[in-house]
């Protein structure tokens, strides 16, 4: 039976293997939880990235801190970005204007509210 846990999760979202260690009596055993597949995505995204002039990522104008990768920062580099925060007409639209200025005093980065509902603004 398990009497305690102890997660390392530092650096969990750019890739590095994460573990769980539960302490089973007195034997501590350790799970890794990052994924062989997303392992192998990041290091397929990282060898074509350097052949990629521009990157489009599409976020949730809901949640768009939440729905953002961390591992396109990372691996993007200085490449330009256009955000599409799509679904903006779920979203607030004064928290979304924040949020386009927030991305856009990035430096390289340009955000739009669009809609899939709405094409044509696209």
């Amino acid at each position: 039976m398990a009497t305690g846990a102890h997660f390392s999760l530092d650096q969990a979202a750019f890739g590095v293997e994460c573990s769980a260690f539960y302490r089973f009596g007195e034997k501590d055993m350790a799970i890794q939880w990052f994924p062989g597949h997303m392992h192998k995505a990041r290091k397929e995204i990282r060898k074509i990235m350097p052949k990629i002039d521009m990157i489009i990522e599409v976020l949730d104008a809901r949640i768009p801190y939440s729905s953002e990768n961390p591992l396109v920062k990372e691996l993007r580099g200085d490449k330009p970005c256009i955000k599409l925060l799509n679904k903006a007409d779920l979203a607030d639209p004064q928290t979304t204007k924040l949020w386009i200025d927030h991305f856009q005093a990035e430096r390289n980065i340009r955000a739009i509210a669009v809609s899939q509902e709405q094409p044509a603004q696209i």
